[in-house]
């Protein structure tokens, strides 16, 4: 859940990130997710494992960003494709003007998260190498891969043999289980958090 990369800077500057205040704060700010997240998975709060909570503070010391901002700057007013409330001047893209020196991430083409932020990985790779050269590399490491199933005996005596908790031995890993079977949260706690100076601090169980 995550709210911290809109939320007004004002707000949070100059709150001791020690203090009980700034941690109860982070909290408060963060009800909001709960409560939309609660209309639709009313129990959620009890099932939950592990909170951690940040702040734009927290974006601006680990990640060094202005503000605690993070993704373009887009101008407000405008729309996007005609009719997506964002301005019609495209996000900056993996090109920068100085020759070779090419940029991905979350402030470039297509934006903030996970997925989006691999895609603009992946398009500066094509921008870099043609389609044919990634090809010729996926080839050469499936290759390899086949080399290494061999010397093993084979993929599936690998995962037969080799401890993981998706591949167990004996079976009876979670993706051979039903939800009753691995989640059940009676007499259960849950971890809850804050990041510090020195890292994951504040730590403590609550019941779920």
């Amino acid at each position: 859940m995550y709210t911290a990369g809109s939320e007004p800077f004002d707000i949070w500057e100059g709150k001791d990130r020690s203090s009980q205040e700034y941690k109860d704060f982070k909290r408060e700010r963060a009800s909001i997710l709960w409560d939309a997240i609660e209309r639709i998975i009313p129990d959620i709060r009890s099932r939950v494992e592990v909170e951690v909570y940040a702040s734009p503070q927290t974006h601006q010391r680990f990640l060094r960003r202005h503000r605690g901002t993070y993704g373009p700057a887009l101008a407000a007013g405008g729309s996007l494709f005609g009719f997506l409330p964002l301005p019609e001047v495209p996000q900056p893209g993996v090109l920068s003007p100085i020759p070779k020196l090419l940029r991905c991430g979350d402030s470039v083409f297509p934006g903030v998260g996970v997925p989006a932020v691999a895609a603009s990985g992946a398009i500066a790779a094509s921008t870099l190498a043609p389609l044919p050269k990634h090809l010729g590399l996926m080839w050469d490491v499936s290759q390899q891969q086949n080399k290494f199933w061999k010397a093993a005996g084979g993929k599936e005596q690998w995962l037969a043999s080799t401890p993981s908790p998706f591949h167990p031995a004996t079976g009876g890993g979670a993706e051979f289980m039903t939800p009753d079977q691995y989640y059940n949260s009676e007499n259960k706690k849950k971890t809850v958090a804050t990041i510090g100076k020195k890292g994951l601090v504040n730590a403590r169980e609550e019941r779920r």
